[in-house]
């Protein structure tokens, strides 16, 4: 049970660091916000002034915006819809239920794999002797053994190779975090800390382990 727990904290970690990064950016933008709010109080007056032919501006501005915000959000809709097909708690529960920690895997602690929106996240927590290729090793694993069960419910997910994690990267991004158990509230000490997006990102051991 409390091997369980440190995956999920492992899990937690990684989530409040994309937070951080989106909080910094949310504030960058408030910012920008104010600033323009400014400027246009500023050139109100002189916007008056050509009421009639800035209308006339915005009428078809608006209209080829509004055309391809149409086709913007079909291609989101569609990779959307596309992405929500697979059941991806049945492929989490398929890999859970057919990869056995034992004899391959001893050295893995515990491991913890979930989906939120369009984010993947992997963590896994293994003991401190732990060779750093194999921890690499077993977040390759968990990685295209993922994208595999995938492939059983949807078969034009590509399948995964040598430089390739699979289809199912192409439609969810993922965050990935092995870590040494006695270093889970460390990730500079972590094996891997690494993301997935476009399948074609091959996880990396930390620097300090190449």
């Amino acid at each position: 049970m409390k091997k369980k727990f440190v995956a999920l904290l492992l899990a937690s970690s990684m989530a409040l660091s994309l937070s951080a990064c989106g909080r910094s950016g949310s504030d960058s933008s408030s910012s920008k916000s104010d600033t323009k709010k400014e400027e246009t109080v500023k050139s109100d007056k002189k916007a008056d002034e050509a009421t009639t032919e800035d209308s006339s501006d915005k009428a078809n501005s608006s209209e080829s915006d509004t055309s391809d915000q149409g086709n913007d959000s079909t291609s989101s809709t569609s990779d959307t819809q596309t992405a929500s097909s697979l059941n991806m708690d049945k492929c989490i529960s398929d890999l859970k239920a057919n990869l056995p920690l034992d004899p391959d895997y001893t050295y893995v602690q515990d491991y913890y794999i979930g989906v939120k929106d369009d984010t993947i996240t992997i963590t896994a927590v293994v003991d401190d002797s732990t060779d750093p290729s194999l921890a690499l090793d077993f977040a390759d694993t968990l990685v295209r053994q993922l994208n595999l069960y995938a492939q059983m419910q949807d078969s034009s997910i590509e399948s995964s190779s040598q430089n390739f994690y699979g289809g199912l990267y192409t439609r969810y991004n993922a965050l990935v975090g092995v870590a040494p158990a006695s270093k889970t509230n460390s990730q500079k000490d972590w094996f891997v800390y690494d993301g997935i997006s476009g399948g074609k990102v091959m996880l990396k051991l930390n620097k300090q382990y190449r």
